[in-house]
């Protein structure tokens, strides 16, 4: 099983995206899209970092749980 499959990704309009927990449904994270890449934060709502694609950040939140 690949990491992304262990989340689902919702859009929330115009560059921000929920990402949920695919067995849970529990929030894991968000995803804003800025000029300098994907900014990702965790469901504290605390800066994980910027990442290049959406798929990194999904990696990245994962690294942290």
């Amino acid at each position: 099983m690949s990491l992304l499959e262990h989340f689902t990704l919702v859009s929330e309009g115009d560059g921000h995206w929920t990402i949920r927990h695919k067995v849970t449904n529990l929030l894991a994270g968000r995803i804003i899209e800025s000029s300098g890449g994907f900014l990702l934060s965790g469901d504290d709502s605390r800066a994980v970092g910027i990442f290049d694609s959406i798929d990194d950040a999904i990696v990245g939140l994962y690294a942290t749980a």
